[in-house]
């Protein structure tokens, strides 16, 4: 009899630890998931290139710029819970005006170009209205908890400039522009002090300090407008934009590559120039993705990689190798020299770690193998990105 009690009681304890251990268990996968799901969880805006497009553009329909063979990244995005959107900012025309431009689809108002650049640089001094019709609602505002909704900004190639000097334009302004406009018709980007509202920055493919093959762009213009590639005309009807989206890149050469060209800010000199006045702020986040498609040749000359280089970039990529100041800048992708793409000239910087991530300084990710286009999903030859794009946004999404 007291045996059977024992067996009984030990049958008990046994279910009552077997109980309190999965109690444990649950509790603690509760635990992880929580923790899982908290993040800052601010809006994801992608910033497209030199001749790039977004979403306001009807091409974007055909070919999504981000994702272009590999399928739109903002869907597949979307589609794990984050918000993303892509800017439409100007295809050919300078860092400022592509700053403006996404200033306005950022905060929904009329494109101001500011009165004094637009008459530096001869064009109207407003551009497109995007009242009603912002990218995302909320950007800059309080909620219920008191919490600002900042933007995380991620830009390709020219689209780094970009989104770097939209964080300067907030936090300084322009001088220029408060000296020659009346306050009551100044636009909050051009009065400062509205830093704070960009919680990270993303450069990839990025000519933050130029591009040797900005330096060849002289030569390929004059070669272009010799054979009449200057700005189209007409109101051709095309399927979902394609004539519209040739016209703006012939744009490019009618233009040319001035100051108020997006040509002339990608040389050596025009970064330059960019940079003096765009700091790293200590309270952003930024990144920067490299990247590479050549491999050593002979004479220690790279050249491109058929296996990682699409076929349009194989002369460009010999152009940019052939027009590199130095051996350190032969590498490139095509278009970009990847030691320009890790971070701009005399900010700091370190490799990437992901359990070691501080803002206000440039971090690093390995270098993305690939051609210039390879990193926004290839453009004869697909290129699976969308699980490089969501480690991204999962990794910033944390901090």
């Amino acid at each position: 009899m007291l045996k059977n009690k024992k067996k009984k009681l030990k049958g008990m304890l046994s279910l009552l630890i077997s109980v309190c251990m999965l109690a444990a268990s649950l509790s603690f996968s509760v635990s992880a998931v929580s923790v899982e799901g908290q993040g800052t969880n601010y809006p994801f805006v992608f910033v497209n290139g030199y001749w790039g497009y977004g979403e306001y553009d009807k091409f974007y329909k055909i070919m999504p710029y981000w994702g272009m063979q590999d399928g739109d990244v903002l869907e597949y995005l979307r589609d794990q819970g984050y918000e993303a959107y892509a800017a439409s900012v100007d295809p050919v025309r300078s860092a400022r005006v592509r700053a403006c431009e996404l200033y306005a689809q950022l905060t929904g108002t009329v494109v101001d170009y500011g009165l004094a650049y637009s008459e530096k640089v001869g064009i109207e001094r407003f551009g497109e209205d995007y009242s009603g019709r912002a990218l995302f609602e909320g950007w800059g505002q309080a909620d219920a908890q008191g919490k600002i909704k900042k933007v995380n900004l991620a830009g390709h190639s020219f689209g780094g400039a970009t989104i770097r000097l939209l964080s300067a334009l907030l936090e300084a302004g322009d001088e220029a522009e408060r000296a020659a406009t009346p306050v009551d018709d100044l636009s909050p980007l051009y009065a400062g002090g509205n830093g704070g509202l960009v919680h990270s920055i993303t450069t990839l493919a990025s000519p933050h300090d130029g591009t040797s093959f900005g330096e060849a762009m002289p030569l390929i213009y004059t070669m272009a407008q010799a054979v009449g590639l200057t700005d189209i005309k007409g109101d051709i009807p095309s399927l979902l934009g394609i004539f519209d989206y040739l016209k703006a890149m012939s744009r490019a050469f009618a233009i040319g590559i001035g100051e108020g060209s997006g040509a002339y800010d990608i040389t050596f000199k025009g970064a330059a120039e960019l940079n003096a006045g765009i700091p790293t702020y200590e309270d952003i986040y930024y990144f920067s993705v490299p990247t590479d498609c050549t491999q050593p040749g002979p004479l220690g000359f790279r050249l491109p990689d058929p296996s990682k280089t699409d076929v349009i970039f194989l002369m460009t990529t010999l152009i940019s190798t052939l027009y590199a100041p130095d051996p350190a800048w032969q590498a490139n992708d095509g278009l970009v020299n990847t030691v320009s793409a890790m971070a701009p000239k005399g900010e700091a910087q370190k490799e990437f770690d992901k359990n070691d991530i501080s803002p206000g300084v440039w971090n690093v990710m390995p270098v993305f193998y690939g051609d210039h286009l390879a990193i926004v999903g290839g453009l004869t030859r697909p290129v699976e990105v969308k699980a490089f794009y969501l480690d991204i946004v999962e990794t910033i999404n944390v901090l």
